[in-house]
């Protein structure tokens, strides 16, 4: 009680307020001191950087992916199963969104062309993991044709 009387006393209030905090982003700037946009990718250098981010990412994904699928083949766990079907679908979106920056450079005011070919493998998925579709779409067909009662049980 000592403690909060002198902070009354202190700020010559009896009813102190909260402070309240405005929070606000901080301006995202080059190493040459120019305003970086955040919403609008208009920069060909954050772009290019974005684009070079994004292809050592996929890169490191595929390593990854590989190393999962000979993991798996040794012995079937459900955990790594898991990573290996969520890397292959991040790997497939990461893929188009570099295609996509890569066009965007390519469209700007004085653009470069920057083709993925030769720095990144041409990935059609993990070979596990549409192996494992499709043996889950063949039960489901199987299933499917097993059932012709066309009535349901309760």
């Amino acid at each position: 009680m000592h403690g909060l009387k002198l902070i009354k006393m202190a700020n010559n209030n009896t009813n102190p307020q909260p402070r309240q905090y405005t929070v606000t982003t901080a301006p995202r700037l080059s190493s040459n001191g120019t305003l970086i946009s955040n919403e609008n990718d208009t920069n060909p250098v954050l772009l290019e950087a974005k684009l070079l981010e994004s292809i050592t990412s996929i890169n490191q994904l595929i390593s990854s992916n590989t190393h999962l699928e000979q993991a798996l083949k040794e012995e079937m766990d459900d955990e790594l199963l898991s990573a290996l079907i969520e890397n292959d679908e991040l790997i497939i979106r990461k893929i188009d969104n570099a295609r996509l920056l890569s066009i965007k450079l390519k469209n700007m005011n004085g653009g470069v062309e920057v083709s993925l070919n030769n720095k990144i493998p041409l990935y059609t998925g993990s070979e596990l993991v549409q192996q494992i579709n499709k043996k889950k779409d063949e039960d489901g067909k199987k299933k499917d044709e097993g059932d012709d009662s066309g009535g349901m049980y309760l």
